[in-house]
């Protein structure tokens, strides 16, 4: 399909010119490096209450009030052993 050319035929390259050196700047000086704190790095941005956020509370005050009811409950009938 496709045949590899040899290098006979492949065309000469002409030949380089040098290239002039650069100059060499000089350095600047450069600035104390502050250290940052953890806050000043990274911004934390506080995302916004979803429904699912709501739906937690929402079950986790559902459950505490079942259990304060059922203490409340239990304690009409004495200690532990209600049947005696």
């Amino acid at each position: 399909m496709f045949k590899r050319k040899s290098d006979k035929e492949k065309p000469v390259k002409a030949a380089k010119s040098p290239k002039p050196k650069k100059e060499k700047k000089p350095k600047k000086e450069k600035a104390p490096k502050v250290k940052k704190t953890a806050a000043e790095k990274v911004a934390i941005v506080k995302p916004d209450t979803d429904v699912y956020t709501v739906m937690l509370v929402v079950s986790f005050l559902c459950v505490l009030t079942g259990c304060i009811l059922l203490y409340m409950e239990l304690s009409r009938y004495g200690s532990y052993p209600w049947w005696k």
